[in-house]
């Protein structure tokens, strides 16, 4: 079915999904297009880049803010999804930041290229929510230890917002 489709027969007494706009570097541009259209934007307004409503990888809809009907609408902010709830793969957002940090290590004075290596791997099992997780944080836990002060917390800028709640407050258990 068409996602735009999808959007028109939901039925207002039912629960779902809106659908999320969504820049490629994960600036939220509208958590709800078809509840309000009028925000929408076709380029995002804090970095200038065309704005997503589906997966490029299989062309699902972004799944945004969630609707419970009757229930009051004072919702905790929307966070875009680090993956596709229907295909898997990641957003473009959660690619590019995983890229940065990996690139913002490999420039650390402190790391040798194994360290990269074992960053890399570390940064991806730490933002999937799976059995891996776990050991991903702590190895780069023990690799923020070994960087340069300012790449650690340039590091930990770009990388807070790929990693689920429990991991964040795994390795940084005083930061918000």
């Amino acid at each position: 079915m068409d996602p735009w489709e999808q959007m028109r027969t939901t039925k207002r007494d039912e629960s779902h999904y809106y659908v999320a706009q969504v820049c490629p570097n994960g600036h939220v541009a509208n958590d709800a297009v078809d509840e309000y259209p009028q925000r929408n934007q076709q380029f995002c307004s804090k970095c200038g880049e065309s704005t997503l409503t589906v997966c490029p990888g299989c062309e699902a809809t972004i799944r945004g803010r969630y609707y419970v009907p009757r229930v009051s609408e004072s919702y905790p902010s929307y966070c875009a999804p680090a993956y596709c709830h229907s295909c898997g793969r990641a957003f473009p957002w959660t690619e590019r930041g995983i890229q940065a940090a990996i690139e913002l290590a490999a420039e650390d004075a402190n790391l040798t290229p194994e360290d990269v290596e074992e960053f890399k791997q570390s940064l991806t099992d730490a933002a999937r929510d799976t059995a891996r997780m776990r050991l991903g944080v702590t190895r780069l836990q023990k690799l923020l230890g070994k960087m340069v002060a300012g790449t650690a917390n340039a590091v930990r800028d770009i990388v807070v917002n790929l990693l689920s709640e429990t991991a964040r407050k795994a390795i940084w258990p005083d930061r918000p």
